[in-house]
């Protein structure tokens, strides 16, 4: 047995090739529809399941991971999130951080840094969120 990580019987291993089942096409068009339009919704793809993305990461990393999934959702572009936001989903700073990083190291979660305030002011930098979803249907260990 690995320390640190789960051991599962080789029935329950992550499915090396996650091909949904034609049962939840209809289901995947109405999230699809939720998904490009700003909606109270949080939709995780469904790789986050069958490439043992939930065995791979934290529970800390799981929760930032579906808090800037509801904080991003509909967005196409990389947007910042104020510290009242982020204290809403009742996580503290160091935790918060630590998930972050994490989704940092396995590719994602980019984080950028912006200035924010007037033209020539750039003493006030925010860091800028934005979920590398797509690599949610990728093996997690890679």
């Amino acid at each position: 047995m690995l320390p640190g990580r789960a051991n599962l019987p080789p029935g329950l291993q992550p499915m090396r090739d996650c091909r949904r089942p034609m049962c939840l096409w209809p289901w995947r068009r109405r999230l699809a529809a939720l998904d490009g339009e700003r909606s109270p919704y949080v939709t995780i793809p469904l790789g986050f399941w069958c490439y043992g993305w939930l065995l791979h990461l934290s529970p800390v990393a799981i929760a930032v991971l579906f808090s800037l999934r509801e904080h991003l959702g509909g967005y196409k572009v990389p947007r910042y999130l104020l510290r009242d936001r982020r204290e809403s989903y009742g996580l503290s700073h160091d935790t918060w951080t630590r998930g972050r990083h994490e989704l940092e190291d396995s590719g994602l979660l980019t984080v950028t840094r912006v200035p924010q305030g007037e033209e020539y002011v750039y003493n006030l930098l925010r860091n800028n969120y934005w979920l590398n979803i797509d690599r949610l249907d990728t093996p997690a260990i890679s």
